[in-house]
């Protein structure tokens, strides 16, 4: 047996496979001697596997991370761990120990595993308690890069992830050497404390990586209104990223040298994002790479020197090292936050290139200028009620200005046959820069072609089209990454369209492209340039072994060489009539029929209107056909990504994981999921056990994954074939957002394993609702405070206390339940002394209420109590600086004597009416995460300054 971490081979024979005992008698001895062999010959495949075997052990150490000791969670020592190597078709046998003093899981993530060995905790595969080894098995059905991590918790952001390399039986790409880049981030917090801090709404972090977009910033670039039109919308700005690290890392460090590496050699670089919540942007020094897989399958090979990879993805390039100078590849952070390097060679540094600053005024100018609708809510009124398509109707862009347009059948397609246009240049597969169409074209009838490439096709619904006779002026074409032209429709008005309910399968040439409303242009041959060189120096095989053959019963297989393959590639253009950039809100044509595109006219040349352009997954083609009979019985699924960045609450249409049933699907159906995301923050959707057509431009060449990212106010389409069992969890890989709540389980509907009898499916979709609690406390010269939360998704406990130098005290302890994200309702009891200097006097009532976020982020608490006295407050905060932030309250208490004798005037005779006003206003300057600096004034205690200390 070898050493801990280390995978050893032992051939499979007839006896490993067969341990049945047989009872042999010689009546039936020849009988069981010629059924031995004939099932010998027939397992001559079998017999043939290895099995690979792997020890594990996680553990609790101290580690040394970016020159920093800190306690982390290790595979085998190390973070991340071991990169277990195997060979397609070999039998994987994995022995976990967990040596922690709490539990632990292992999930294989973007294999083809028997359900019990997912490695969901509580939902398919038993945890691993303290203490114990549990074993995973199954046989490799693919080749490619694929990684695998805890599912426990936020084990995953502490150290638990590693890699695994799958090597194809016959190697099809020319290159001379492997190395496994794992992109990881790193907090020296303790990733609940993380979440804790999420939860309450603190800041910190975006002040802490300078991503903050106080008012004074917002006032200097002239987006006050952009900003106001976000506080009504109960939203502070476009958030990018949750949380601030101090480290960014390649397989565990922030930089790494590997100068084994020659000059001219090929690499194969399989990259593998396992960070808890950082997606990142790939550049690399020198020639452009080669793109040659994405999740562990085969695409068409394609040259990129920036290739976005979201949390949870793979991507594997093909690099050649320089001859002189040692080559950098570059992860920056989404955010601008960070950055991590590894270099190849040796050297001087031949440096990737720079990826700016996304700049989130501008991102919120431009979502202002848009008539859309945000804030769906994270958690509904009524949570089992199915609302998903009010919601995607209610939310997101509107479309007033579509009359006219007829309409469309959800899962129609809208086919432009474009193939009698001459002239129109043709769009070569080079990534990054603009390519124009200078031919000149005459105006077509009712459209505007004028903004080509600022929108993106919707991945929803098509309606089929001929252009044949209509004569348009194409304008200046912006080809995406992949080289594909974009033309905008935003501005279009189809009088007249023919109503029609199209086949939704058959579109000449390509199949249905649920994501496009496509435009046939077969009959443009752009050259391939660069790419079928490289396509040709790699020896590209489109041949091999691929997941769509396990997963699409009656797929149509169609085996190309590149060069044919890559040449149809280009002949798909794409007019979009329904959905914008990645980022930008997605417009679905039947559900926003007759709403408003006023807000996107006009819009087209604002600074920055391209920086969500490279959202999209245009660039990757399967070198098979992915698409399915037509014949199929589909189930289509809506899923609106929603989340509340206020509470911290991510959700699908509305409902956290805690609060929804199973989405059961039947199996021998595809199963067609529609992802339309209502949040400004990126989404990388992960589906356990399959693999999904992303639907893209590339229609029936669709490529499959087994995580999707949606980007901000975008809609994406993925399905896949039903021909599994058991139950599959389906959630955002962002580790924070799933444990707040962002997941559903996919269910068969069949028996639960029996090995699962103990371990209840409640443990794992409670997650999202564990109690969290945090303080503040402020020690003024003119006062003292104490504010103390217990809360979860519905349920919410506070105390509070205020106590003046002058002997003014009042106390609160009330219990809420949420109703929904912006409404609760409340009830307590409220103590405090009517005279001032004097704590003899105090009283105490019961009150109720309700307690409300306002547009415009005002908090309002509405309250009568057990005198009857009503009352109203309000509060606010913003940030004015960096740094600083500006607050105050008021609050407003009537009584009009209906339980209690109000004072007399001087005549002796009652007041008929009493009133209260309270109100205060301050400064506070954060110092750190845990402390600020207050300085305030009180109607009740006067002016002062102190110090806050959070907790």
């Amino acid at each position: 047996m070898g050493p801990p971490g280390c995978g050893y081979h032992i051939p499979y024979t007839y006896k490993t496979l067969h341990t049945h005992t047989l009872k042999v008698s010689k009546t039936n001895t020849l009988l069981i001697l010629l059924f031995a062999f004939l099932n010998f010959a027939g397992s001559k495949a079998f017999a043939q596997r290895d099995t690979v075997i792997y020890e594990l052990t996680i553990n609790q150490k101290e580690v040394n991370i970016a020159g920093k000791k800190t306690m982390g969670m290790t595979i085998n020592g190390d973070i991340p761990g071991p990169t277990l190597h195997f060979t397609e078709g070999d039998y994987a046998v994995m022995y976990v120990k967990n040596e922690m003093d709490v539990e632990t899981s292992v999930h294989w993530h973007g294999l083809l595993v028997p359900n019990f060995f997912d490695g969901v905790p509580y939902l398919t595969t038993p945890p691993i308690k303290p203490g114990k080894t549990q074993k995973y098995e199954f046989p490799l059905k693919q080749a490619g890069t694929y990684w695998y991590h805890s599912h426990t918790g936020l084990q995953e952001q502490s150290g638990v992830y590693g890699s695994i390399q799958i090597e194809p039986k016959e190697k099809t790409l020319a290159y001379d050497a492997d190395l496994v880049i794992v992109l990881s981030d790193w907090t020296y917090e303790k990733p609940k404390n993380v979440l804790r801090t999420l939860k309450r709404g603190l800041e910190w972090y975006d002040i802490k990586k300078g991503t903050a977009t106080p008012l004074n910033r917002v006032i200097a670039r002239g987006a006050l209104g952009a900003q106001f039109n976000f506080w009504r919308q109960r939203m502070d700005g476009a958030d990018i990223a949750d949380i601030y690290y101090p480290a960014f890392l390649t397989n565990g460090q922030p930089t790494r040298e590997y100068p084994e590496f020659e000059p001219g050699q090929k690499v194969r670089l399989r990259f593998i994002n396992a960070a808890a919540s950082s997606q990142f942007w790939l550049t690399f020094g020198g020639e452009d790479p080669l793109l040659v897989a994405a999740d562990g399958l085969d695409v068409v090979p394609v040259r990129r020197n920036k290739t976005f990879i979201a949390v949870a993805e793979t991507y594997d390039f093909i690099v050649t090292v320089p001859q002189s100078g040692k080559m950098e590849v570059r992860a920056s952070v989404q955010d601008g936050s960070g950055q991590t390097s590894a270099f190849l060679g040796k050297g001087q540094v031949v440096s990737a290139p720079d990826v700016p600053r996304p700049d989130k005024i501008a991102m919120m100018q431009q979502m202002a200028a848009m008539d859309m609708k945000m804030g769906a809510p994270a958690i509904k009124f009524r949570p089992s009620k199915d609302e998903a398509h009010e919601m995607m109707q209610e939310y997101g862009m509107q479309m007033d200005d579509m009359q006219g347009m007829d309409e469309i059948d959800q899962k129609g397609t809208n086919e432009m046959d474009h193939s009698q246009h001459e002239g129109m240049k043709q769009m070569g597969p080079e990534t990054g820069g603009e390519k124009k169409d200078t031919a000149s074209m005459q105006q077509m009838e009712h459209m505007n072609h004028q903004k080509m490439g600022e929108m993106q096709p919707d991945t929803t619904a098509s309606h089929k089209m001929d252009h044949t006779r209509m004569n348009h002026t194409m304008g200046e074409m912006k080809k995406d990454t992949a080289g594909s032209g974009k033309m905008n429709h935003a501005q279009m008005h189809q009088q007249g369209m023919e109503k029609t309910k199209p086949d939704t399968h058959k579109m000449g040439e390509m199949k249905k492209d649920t994501a496009a409303r496509q435009m046939d242009h077969s009959n443009m041959h752009p050259p391939m340039g660069e790419m079928k060189k490289a396509m040709s120096a790699t020896k590209q095989d489109t041949t091999k072994h691929n997941p769509a053959n396990m997963h699409h019963e009656g797929m149509q297989e169609a085996k190309k060489d590149t060069a044919a393959a890559g040449k149809k590639m280009q002949g798909h253009m794409q007019h979009d009539m329904g959905k914008a950039e990645p980022g930008m809100p997605a417009m679905d044509m039947q559900q926003e029929k007759g709403k408003s595109m006023a807000g996107m006219q006009g819009h087209g040349d604002m600074k920055g209107m391209d920086m969500f352009a490279e959202y999209n997954y245009d660039y990757l083609r399967s070198p098979e056909k992915t698409d399915f009979k037509d014949d199929r019985p589909t189930k289509e699924i809506l899923l609106n990504l929603t989340g509340n960045m206020v509470r911290y609450i991510w959700s699908m249409n509305g409902v956290p994981l805690k609060e929804d049933d199973k989405i059961k699907i039947n199996k021998g159906e595809v199963t067609r999921v529609t992802l339309n995301n209502l949040t400004m923050m990126h989404h990388p959707m992960h589906l356990h056990g399959h693999f999904f057509r992303v639907i893209n431009e590339n229609g029936e060449y669709s490529p499959l994954k087994h995580t999707v990212n949606v980007a901000p106010m975008q809609k994406v389409v993925i399905e896949f074939d039903a021909n599994e069992y058991g139950d599959w969890f389906f959630h955002c890989h962002i580790l924070y957002h799933m444990d707040a709540g962002m997941a559903r389980i996919f269910s068969y509907d069949t028996p639960r394993d029996e090995r699962m009898k103990g371990y209840p499916v409640s443990i794992l979709t409670n997650e999202s609702n564990h109690y969290f609690t945090w303080g503040i406390a402020d020690v003024a010269s003119h006062m003292t405070e104490l504010n103390l939360v217990t809360s979860n998704l519905r349920n919410q406990f506070n105390l509070s206390a205020e106590y003046g130098w002058n002997k003014n005290l009042e106390a609160e302890f009330t219990y809420e339940r949420y109703l929904y994200d912006y409404l609760r309702v409340f009830g307590g009891v409220n103590a405090e002394n009517e005279t001032e200097d004097s704590m003899d006097d105090i009283e105490v009532t019961a009150v109720a209420g309700i307690r409300y976020l306002t547009p415009y982020l005002f908090n309002l608490d509405v309250r009568i109590d057990n005198l009857l006295r009503p009352q109203i407050s309000f509060s606010r905060e913003v940030m004015i600086f960096p740094r600083t932030a500006l607050f105050g309250t008021y609050e407003y208490q009537a009584d009009f004597g209906w339980r209690n004798e109000l004072p007399r005037n001087e005549s002796g005779i009652e007041d008929n009416f009493k009133k209260e006003v309270t109100w205060n206003l301050g400064l506070e300057y954060f110092l750190s995460k845990n402390f600020s600096l207050t300085g305030s004034y009180d109607n009740r205690f006067g002016a002062g300054g102190g110090l806050s200390a959070r907790f």
